[in-house]
């Protein structure tokens, strides 16, 4: 393996890494959509694509209004992604939930439903160290990096408390304004420019 393939090698690990610690935010002139000022934790990039979640687009509902087994549990529950929207995924920060995977620092990604249903109810797992939500946000092989050199999002370092924050609504807000600079102003951008 020459010199040239090693450096190779080691830019795609670092840069693997470092997309699992920050959060993405999308511009604020994105035209009105999905993404429409959205904050996504990227939970997975490799070689065949990135999977992360929406952290700021709540659906309204609790875990008791989706599952009657989770009745009494009432955390919230996001809208992830456009991707398989009927199943759930959760983001957490319990690292003795059976079959999760970590991904970086204290979060980790899933794990046994069952174990969790149990966690939940002893009051072991609440909003301020697991998020879940319905659906999951994909993009292929080298698609989200074509979005970042089209500046159709910005890269902000992440804080593990943004992820589980209860009020998701003003994360994108507080993600723009810790940015500085003209970005500090966007935080404060109207969503229709006409209403300013």
């Amino acid at each position: 393996m020459n010199i040239l393939m090693i450096r190779h090698l080691l830019y795609i690990l670092v840069y693997n890494l470092m997309l699992l610690k920050i959060l993405w935010l999308t511009q604020p002139f994105m035209e009105e959509g999905f993404f429409s000022r959205s904050v996504i934790y990227v939970a997975e990039h490799n070689a065949t694509g990135s999977i992360g979640f929406v952290l700021t687009d709540p659906i309204n509902r609790d875990l008791s209004d989706l599952f009657e087994e989770l009745q009494g549990i009432d955390i919230p529950v996001y809208r992830g992604g456009p991707v398989s929207t009927e199943c759930l995924y959760y983001l957490h920060r319990f690292p003795g939930l059976k079959g999760c995977n970590k991904i970086f620092g204290d979060i980790y990604w899933g794990g046994d439903f069952d174990h969790l249903r149990s966690l939940l109810f002893k009051g072991r797992l609440d909003e301020r160290n697991i998020r879940f939500f319905t659906g999951y946000s994909g993009w292929m092989k080298g698609q989200l990096e074509e979005e970042i050199k089209q500046h159709s999002w910005l890269i902000s370092p992440i804080e593990t408390e943004g992820i589980f924050v209860a009020r998701s609504w003003e994360l994108w807000e507080k993600s723009m304004g810790k940015m500085g600079g003209h970005r500090k102003a966007w935080a404060n951008f109207p969503k229709d420019p006409v209403m300013n």
